[in-house]
């Protein structure tokens, strides 16, 4: 199996520039659940919603903590640090 690790590393970032990354993050997993669910609509009008309201019930919680935390706390230095791990799907039978 072949992998390969990806770092992006943000450092520097102010308070208001941190704030809209993590809020990007959580609005664009709230709309990667919403279209998954509208695409398996799509194909079963009968497809349940309790996962994917329960996702989104706590992504917009915790979008909500963050923002609170934020306006409350002052942070000197901020830094974010993304990995992702893929595998190369060409060899997976």
């Amino acid at each position: 199996m072949n992998q390969k690790i990806f770092t992006i590393t943000e450092s520097g970032l102010d308070q208001n520039h941190l704030g809209l990354l993590i809020n990007h993050l959580i609005d664009e997993n709230i709309n990667a659940y919403q279209l998954q669910h509208l695409s398996n609509w799509i194909k079963n009008h009968n497809e349940p919603t309790v996962f994917k309201d329960k996702k989104i019930k706590d992504l917009k919680t915790l979008k909500k903590e963050f923002s609170t935390f934020l306006e409350n706390e002052y942070f000197e230095e901020f830094k974010i640090s993304l990995e992702f791990k893929l595998k190369d799907q060409s060899k997976v039978a």
